[in-house]
């Protein structure tokens, strides 16, 4: 008898676990704000050259006397230079013979911007076009670094000290870094803040999800499934904010709203009784237990409670507590097995669902409406995902969606590259099942691991897919040689992880190990291999 034992007599998902559920997902609203909020807090509008002649306070965009200019030394059309007037008064003045020269391109510097696209944003604040425009793309690319390094560090803080504490310290630095980003007085000041707000996004993302994990019973992942629908109504809700708000200082001061709201109801909220259970503090696990059956209306007197925890190690023996840390992950044969999987499947799985998210340039309207439906393609996607993660194995889900989506991008290869809407359709399903899978994905690592190093696993699959949140951007620059090239490389990576999960054992209906030993035992009763009768079994 065990945790999941006492859980199964208290209720899978009972209105503890739901008022649980309501806060600890709030982070989840938090990391879709700022992670798709970047593309309108520096977004870059339509733009040209501020004449000499114009006056800064009352020039509008339409006023269009400088482009387009053909560049001579770069070959193409520029909006960065503009004639220089002064030579054109000189030569005036001068022989008849210089008449017809061209005047020669200066340099911009000051700019006109189409504002009814974003409105103000950091891009027209301090001017991030023509030489500048490197500094958007290092700044979106920095704050996945600090994403990645937040995936790492607050998984195996969480471990240590536990989930609830850091969720409420992570909360802190997410609301006074976010405050710092809208007060930037400088680019500089709003890179630092972006990275320092970034570690906490992923990252507390990460510890509520394995905090969902271990508050639920073993026969169901729904409920924990579902704060990918916070995640989604996020993303959805960041474009409406986005929208009515076109001040990026405003707008960055509205997404701390989730943070707020979390910091004032987490206090309620106990610690997960899994994790004290680990780390031996098993008077406390009891004392959330026996709160959870009063509030789920479940009998479950002290005493019974009690022998529902009872083990093996209760006889005169002190159960040790391991001290786990990333270098375990590699340590152990069978973690590193299944590690190294995950670590290829998260890789690819990121890249391929951020890399077809941030091609949306290949749909017709404006910004927000070709955002709009990115966002949207994912709920069907989840309703996929719902129907389907406490029905059938996760290993079989995670397998079928990932090969759906390698088939349909590398068939991008047989349309020509003048057709463009069977190309955005087949992308499109490739995001539909890459969405699919990502839902899945945290459900099935999470089940990979023991409970003493669970989020410090988790948390290195999701740094590991950051680094392909850096490296996807290029990836889509490849479509400058031919537009189905990104796809073709995303839906071959697809095929590849899709196949590479078939070696991983299944975990649905399992009860989930608690040691690195357990683990071990867990491992002889799976035999990790795929037969075809696993892969038949859904239940109607």
């Amino acid at each position: 008898m065990g945790y999941d034992d006492v859980i199964s007599h208290l209720g899978e998902f009972g209105p503890y676990q739901r008022k649980i559920f309501l806060v600890i997902y709030l982070p989840m609203v938090s990391c879709a704000f700022h992670l798709m909020g970047g593309t309108y807090l520096a977004g870059r509008p339509e733009f040209r050259c501020l004449m000499p002649e114009e006056n800064p306070d009352n020039v509008t965009y339409e006023e269009n006397t400088t482009h387009p200019i053909w560049d001579n030394d770069t070959g193409t059309w520029t909006r960065c230079k503009r004639y220089d007037l002064n030579y054109q008064i000189l030569n005036d003045k001068g022989s008849s013979e210089n008449l017809s020269l061209t005047p020669p391109l200066v340099e911009c510097d000051s700019f006109v911007y189409d504002e009814s696209q974003y409105g103000f944003t950091v891009s027209t604040k301090w001017n991030l076009v023509c030489n500048d425009a490197w500094l958007k793309p290092t700044s979106e690319s920095l704050f996945m670094v600090g994403v990645f390094f937040g995936v790492l560090v607050l998984g195996g803080l969480s471990d240590e000290y536990g989930r609830k504490t850091i969720l409420i310290w992570g909360s802190v630095l997410q609301l006074v870094s976010s405050l710092l980003v809208a007060a930037a007085y400088n680019m500089p000041m709003y890179i630092v803040c972006r990275m320092i707000l970034a570690t906490t996004t992923n990252g507390l993302f990460v510890v509520s999800y394995v905090t969902a994990i271990e508050t639920i019973g073993q026969r169901t992942r729904k409920p924990a499934a579902l704060g990918n629908l916070f995640f989604i109504i996020g993303s959805i809700l960041t474009v409406c904010f986005a929208y009515f708000i076109r001040n990026w200082r405003i707008l960055q001061i509205a997404f701390t709203i989730p943070t707020l709201v979390l910091l004032v109801f987490i206090w309620h909220v106990p610690e997960s009784a899994r994790w004290l259970m680990t780390k031996g503090r098993l008077d406390e696990a009891k004392d959330v237990l026996h709160k959870a059956s009063v509030v789920n209306k479940v009998e479950l007197p002290r005493d019974a409670l009690n022998n529902l925890l009872k083990t093996d190690n209760d006889n005169g023996e002190t159960r040790s507590i391991e001290k786990t840390s990333i270098i375990d992950l590699l340590r152990y044969p069978i973690i590193r097995k299944k590690s190294l999987i995950l670590f290829f499947v998260w890789f690819v799985n990121n890249a391929t669902y951020y890399g077809l998210s941030w091609n949306t340039a290949n749909l017709d309207g404006n910004v927000y409406v070709t955002s709009g439906i990115a966002a949207a393609v994912e709920v069907p996607a989840f309703m996929i995902m719902i129907s389907t993660i406490d029905k059938c194995p996760r290993r079989v889900v995670l397998c079928c969606c990932m090969l759906l989506a390698g088939t349909s991008l590398v068939s991008t290869l047989l349309v020509p590259n003048d057709v463009s809407w069977p190309i955005i359709s087949l992308a499109m399903i490739g995001k539909l099942s890459s969405a699919a899978s990502y839902t899945t994905l945290y459900v099935f690592t999470s089940e990979q691991y023991p409970t003493t190093i669970r989020n410090v696993g988790v948390g290195a699959c999701s740094a590991v897919a950051r680094i392909a949140g850096v490296v996807t951007p290029q990836i889509n620059n490849l479509s400058e040689i031919s537009v189905t090239l990104p796809l073709v490389i995303f839906g071959c990576g697809s095929l590849m992880a899709g196949l590479l999960l078939l070696l991983l054992p299944e975990t649905a209906n399992k009860k989930l190990p608690e040691t690195i030993e357990e683990l071990e035992n867990f491992k002889k009763s799976e035999s990790g291999k795929w037969t075809i009768q696993k892969f038949k079994i859904c239940k109607s």
